[in-house]
């Protein structure tokens, strides 16, 4: 009797086959009585390589064994082929639109192309419409084309028209080509989802507040228009009106208009509108106008806003400066250049003598020493800087000290402010 051994099943490269072949698996092998037998067997797959292989198996020697030259079986030839050509549909989708109103028409096309290397027989192309990013033939069936014969690398285009559904949501579309026989691989007979986006109604709004800018306090209304809902708003128009009031009416007369831009969800679109100066209190607002489908238009005006009342008259000492400085460093007698700068707040032009100072402290008056006169009188315009002047060929003091130079426009008739002529001070120190 033999002892219990090992039996090991080999692939060959030709048809000898040895225990220096590639294994490929092991079986146990029970003690044997004299002329006893066990049949084994192994499942393999084919090589993925066309050509001629050789299968068999050997047995581990034994103990006592009086010979070992038949241990391994003869090699069992296999003939691998290569695949016979087959056809092999895949499908691509796309969509005309990729975001829609509700109820409004748009397309899915789609191209079923045979990548395999054989006749495709005739089959149907099928439309869909899933809930989700994967498209199979369990979603919504939405029509279907039929599709001939393809040869290989062979391809056909079909479409279908639809309508959107009524529900703001996301919604996926694709179509699947019906399997044909023999077809080698038929996980690619789907195309990848295609979203399509079906925007509700959009709405408009309009928020506006006030900012002063310049000379004159000129009021400017900045506005904003947000699309405030979920479908994209087309171009409009935003108006400001003139109220005669402190609220808006129907009656307020337009005085601007500016178009506004198409707006995506969630967009704001910017303006300003410059209000023209006056000498009382006025209201201002503004409007967009509604558009299509646009379920709140209450929100499509702005609050009103007050623009602030501007002074007939009113002069104002801007500024005193040399090289654009407001402090300076002189030596004792250095030259002294500078300019002072003097306009009118107001609306109404006035005429006025400006003046030059030289003062002890950083407070520039009229009753500080006068030493040079721009005149007789300067027509200062409405709403302006009236007046920039240089003043040349003057030295700086010959004791060393701090000295204080500006400028001062003369009170007029009907002035609103008279505490504002003089220009703040610029210093000069010599040392």
């Amino acid at each position: 009797g033999a002892p219990p051994t090992t039996l090991r099943y080999y692939r060959s490269a030709d048809a000898t086959i040895t225990t220096s072949d590639t294994q490929r698996g092991t079986d146990a092998v029970a003690a044997l009585a004299p002329a006893g037998a066990v049949a084994t067997s192994l499942t393999l797959n084919a090589p993925s390589e066309p050509g001629t292989y050789y299968f068999g198996a050997c047995v581990d020697a034994v103990r006592g064994e009086s010979g070992t030259a038949n241990n391994c079986s003869a090699g069992v030839a296999l003939a691998v082929r290569a695949p016979a050509a087959q056809p092999d549909l895949d499908v691509e989708a796309s969509l005309s639109a990729g975001a829609v109103r509700p109820g409004e028409a748009f397309e899915l096309l789609a191209t079923v192309r045979n990548r395999g290397g054989a006749q495709a027989q005739a089959t149907t192309l099928r439309y869909y419409r899933s809930t989700d990013a994967t498209i199979t033939t369990a979603d919504t069936e939405e029509g279907a084309d039929a599709v001939e014969g393809l040869a290989a690398s062979g391809t056909s285009t079909g479409s279908i028209a639809l309508t959107a559904p009524s529900t703001a949501d996301t919604y996926y579309y694709g179509a699947c080509a019906d399997a044909v026989p023999d077809e080698s691989d038929r996980t690619n007979n789907c195309s990848v989802a295609q979203a399509l986006t079906v925007r509700g109604p959009p709405d408009l709004a309009v928020t506006a507040s006030p900012s002063l800018e310049g000379w004159c306090a000129k009021t400017r209304i900045e506005t904003a228009v947000r699309n405030a809902g979920p479908g994209a708003a087309p171009s409009t128009t935003l108006r400001y009106y003139r109220s005669t009031g402190a609220a808006g009416r129907s009656d307020d007369g337009e005085v601007a208009s500016v178009e506004v831009t198409e707006l995506p969800p969630s967009a704001v679109w910017q303006h300003a509108f410059g209000v023209p100066p006056a000498p009382d209190t006025r209201h201002y607002y503004a409007c967009v106008d509604a558009v299509p489908e646009e379920t709140n238009a209450d929100n499509n005006c702005s609050s009103v806003l007050a623009a602030t009342a501007v002074s007939q008259k009113d002069l104002v000492g801007r500024t005193a400066w040399s090289n654009g400085l407001s402090r300076i460093v002189l030596e004792p007698g250095a030259p002294l250049n500078f300019g002072i700068t003097v306009g009118n707040n107001g609306i109404e032009e006035a005429w006025a003598e400006v003046r030059a100072y030289r003062s002890e402290d950083a407070t520039i008056t009229s009753d500080d020493t006068v030493f040079r006169r721009h005149g007789p009188l300067h027509r200062f315009r409405g709403c302006s800087e009236g007046l920039v002047w240089g003043l040349y060929g003057l030295f700086a003091p010959s004791t060393p000290g701090t000295y204080y130079y500006g400028g001062c426009a003369d009170v007029v008739e009907g002035e609103s402010d008279t505490t504002n002529n003089c220009t703040p001070s610029l210093s000069v120190t010599v040392q």
